[in-house]
């Protein structure tokens, strides 16, 4: 479908015993995912963590892993010759929709699918963020998922007037594709996992419904209730009562989403805060607040602390949760969530609130959504609808990208040059894969006569914020960034990405790439190889070539690269040559002669100094 009609396929899950949450009573799940009941997941002793270790032990069988990857086949397989009816299992994000049911969704929904009849949708009236052809596909699976809303005005009865203000305020005219499908399953209180392209408006699709849920009738009554329980110290020396907390990788990227909260709430109506201004040391009273964005372990020590109650928590929201399922966050994750299963509803219950439309609920959101971390979403998530807008694996379609041969490492810094030579737009992004290396980069074109800055983790948080401000506001045309910036960070009118050092993987190219071409606009991404990336082209140049790329055929028909290696890369980036004008061999020159240098001014040195004690031995 073209233009702005989006193409949106329904699977529902099959039938069974138990009573899920929201719309989808009755419900049942796949040996994979959660439990169809709150109970029951919530008294599960495994955690996330421990499903990492299994995941890791279960990869390395006796066979090889090749039983695990037989019954991976067959799963997609079987779903992709089934059609859009129920069956009895839950499908994987990754199985492509079939013939029958993308015929069937484009014709109109099936009276059993879950959103209604034909007649009750208008595919038209969708945002235009999207490209046309596989972009344009939003797939949901679940059971009895909310039909999609067309318009922010179809929200009316369901948001307060003064947040559809704010919404108009923000100039957000129309809702994206994943907007459309992911507001009313958060609205209904639905568990949510959500894949969507860079750029495609994830954060106010979780930001709308969980301010909806928080200004919402029966919670302000509580809110109301908690605040006069404070007022007279019965609340057991606890000051804090969060109703929502959203976690993300990085601290640049909490600032951005705790500022849409604001934007869209206003800070009269939602107290809202970033986990890292709070103050969390010894047992002093922790301020108020109603919304909190934090990195994982300042998230994981909020909860721990003994004057917030968590209780009565409506929404937790993990941003960019590929990155957060690492192992470098996993067990700061894993924290939250072994906290929220021991305290989830404890207070409540004993005050004798069951408020159904009061339960916890969890969203998770990110760009790409590899297979285990949709396997170890379906272990936390319950009854959850699962929205898919594109490819699982797919770089933005709005972007230009480009892959271009460098030979070695010197020749980046000539092809980087020709490019702002040539007179390429600004603002530019810049990666690179370590901060050593981007602050060589940046001694390199400092001198250049250009708008250029580095932004690194060894910098305070006040200077990386002024950075970002400044490169926000035109006073910085290039700036130079490592992972840090290619996350979630929204920098409007990005015009051009460049991949300095070629990407580590596939999620973090298509994560790079999604810094430009955003919101509807179009962009271009650059990236340099060299000889010694060749073993890691082929993904890369696959998805360059989905999204429209011109690549040649050799480059994707270059052997896959070894797992060993994807595995080790992720762990350890490349080593390469120090970023310089001066060719390498001048340099190992240069070092040469100075340690030469060194050398004989020690040997001179050491004779001057038994000169010098034999004179002294012949005076005695």
């Amino acid at each position: 479908m073209d233009g702005e009609d989006g193409l949106i396929v329904v699977k529902e899950t099959g039938k069974a015993s138990g009573k899920g949450k929201g719309k989808g009573k009755g419900k049942g799940k796949s040996k994979g995912s959660a439990s169809s009941t709150k109970t029951d997941s919530r008294s599960s002793n495994s955690t996330v963590h421990q499903k990492v270790k299994k995941r890791k032990r279960s990869s390395s069988p006796s066979d090889g892993g090749k039983s695990s990857k037989r019954a991976k086949r067959a799963q997609r397989a079987s779903s992709s010759s089934s059609s859009s009816s129920s069956s009895s299992s839950s499908p994987s994000l990754s199985s492509p929709p079939s013939s029958a049911s993308a015929s069937a969704s484009a014709s109109g929904y099936g009276s059993s699918s879950g959103y209604g009849s034909s007649s009750d949708y208008d595919s038209s009236a969708g945002s235009g963020s999207s490209s046309s052809g596989a972009g344009d596909r939003v797939t949901v699976y679940g059971d009895s998922a909310p039909h999609p809303i067309s318009y922010f005005e179809d929200l009316e009865g369901e948001v307060k007037p003064p947040i559809l203000a704010n919404i108009a305020a923000a100039k957000y005219s129309r809702p994206t594709l994943i907007q459309r499908s992911v507001i009313p399953v958060m609205l209904a209180g639905r568990d949510v996992l959500a894949c969507a392209p860079t750029g495609s408006g994830k954060t106010a699709a979780f930001c709308i419904p969980v301010i909806a849920k928080l200004l919402s009738n029966a919670a302000q009554r509580r809110s109301k209730r908690i605040k006069k329980a404070v007022a007279d110290g019965k609340t057991s020396g606890k000051t804090c009562y969060p109703m929502a907390l959203v976690v993300a990788p990085t601290r640049e990227l909490t600032t951005q989403i705790a500022s849409e909260f604001v934007k869209l709430a206003g800070r009269k109506r939602l107290r809202v805060t970033e986990g890292h201004k709070l103050r969390l040391s010894g047992p002093q009273p922790v301020a108020a607040v109603d919304v909190v964005v934090s990195t994982p372990r300042r998230g994981a020590v909020f909860l721990s602390h003994p004057n917030v109650a968590i209780s009565h928590l409506l929404w937790f929201v993990l941003d960019e949760v590929d990155r957060l399922f690492d192992e470098g966050f996993i067990s700061q994750i894993d924290d939250i969530f072994t906290l929220l299963k021991q305290h989830e509803r404890a207070e409540a219950e004993a005050s004798g609130e069951h408020n159904a439309s009061l339960q916890l609920s969890r969203a998770f959101f990110s760009a790409t959504v590899p297979s285990h971390v949709e396997e170890l979403s379906g272990a936390v998530l319950v009854n959850e609808v699962r929205v898919v807008v594109g490819a699982r694996m797919q770089a933005n379609s709005s972007v230009s990208q480009e892959l271009i041969f460098v030979g070695r490492e010197e020749g980046k810094l000539l092809a980087l040059r020709q490019l702002v030579a040539r007179g390429v737009l600004p603002p530019v992004l810049i990666f690179v894969q370590s901060k050593d290396r981007a602050k060589e980069l940046y001694q390199e074109m400092v001198f250049d006569d250009i708008k250029v800055d580095v932004i690194h983790s060894d910098q305070t948080t006040p200077q990386r914020e002024e950075i970002v401000r400044d490169f926000r506001r035109g006073k910085i045309w290039f700036l130079i960034t490592t992972e840090l910036m290619g996350r979630g960070m929204d920098f409007a009118g990005v015009a051009v990405v460049v991949n300095y050092d070629f990407p580590s993987s596939t999620v973090e190219y298509i994560h790079r790439v999604g810094r430009t071409g955003r919101a509807g606009r179009t962009g271009r991404a650059v990236t340099f190889f060299t000889e010694v990336d060749k073993p890691m082209l082929r993904p890369i140049a696959t998805i360059v070539r989905a999204a429209g790329g011109d690549v040649p055929d050799w480059m994707v028909e270059l052997a896959r690269p070894r797992r060993d290696l994807r595995r080790s890369l992720k762990k350890v980036p490349r080593r390469r040559d120090a970023i310089s004008s001066v060719p390498t061999a001048a340099l190992q020159d240069k070092d040469a002669a100075l340690v030469s240098a060194a050398r004989k001014a020690g040997r001179v040195k050491k004779r001057r100094a038994e000169r010098k004690a034999k004179r002294k031995a012949n005076r005695k």
